[in-house]
């Protein structure tokens, strides 16, 4: 059979879904050569002339995940009317002291809920500080850093600095 003797019998068969697209059968579609692939058309190169009075073209600025997150964290704190606050302290605390710390800063700022961060800072000798506010704005120190420092200033040292 040849391709037009074929491609006769199919005709029949042929339908019309929408004005302006013709539906054939899969027979008749076997036949017919494929269309080429859809090709983008190609854009002019831009030329970029630079002249002595005119700066370069800004660049980009590469933002870091942890810089969105952390503006995330502000926002979402916000919102919810969450306190973030950062416990420093020599050694790890246990949850019972980090809950007594979340109370006194619900106290202090007003805030409905409060969220404790926990680092541990060497330095610090004994004790613990509390950064809360606007980022870390406000500090409870409690530290015996601090101490140390106090006592150094009362007895007039401020030239002997203890060595932490």
């Amino acid at each position: 059979m040849e391709i037009g003797a074929r491609l006769s019998l199919s005709l029949p068969h042929l339908h019309r879904r929408s004005p302006r697209r013709l539906v054939l059968p899969p027979q008749a579609r076997s036949l017919l050569p494929r269309p080429p692939p859809l090709r983008r058309p190609l854009r002019p190169p831009v030329l970029l002339l630079l002249h002595p009075n005119h700066p370069p073209p800004p660049v980009a600025k590469r933002i870091d995940l942890k810089d969105i997150v952390a503006e995330f964290e502000t926002v979402y704190n916000k919102i919810t009317d969450t306190e973030l606050a950062i416990v420093s302290s020599v050694v790890k605390l246990e949850s019972q002291h980090l809950a007594q710390i979340a109370k006194q800063v619900q106290k202090l700022t007003g805030s409905k809920n409060v969220r404790i961060k926990s680092e541990i800072d060497p330095s610090l000798v004994a004790g613990f500080t509390v950064r809360y506010g606007n980022y870390g704005s406000k500090l409870i120190d409690m530290s015996g850093k601090k101490q140390l420092e106090e006592i150094a200033a009362q007895l007039d040292l401020g030239d002997i600095k203890p060595n932490l």
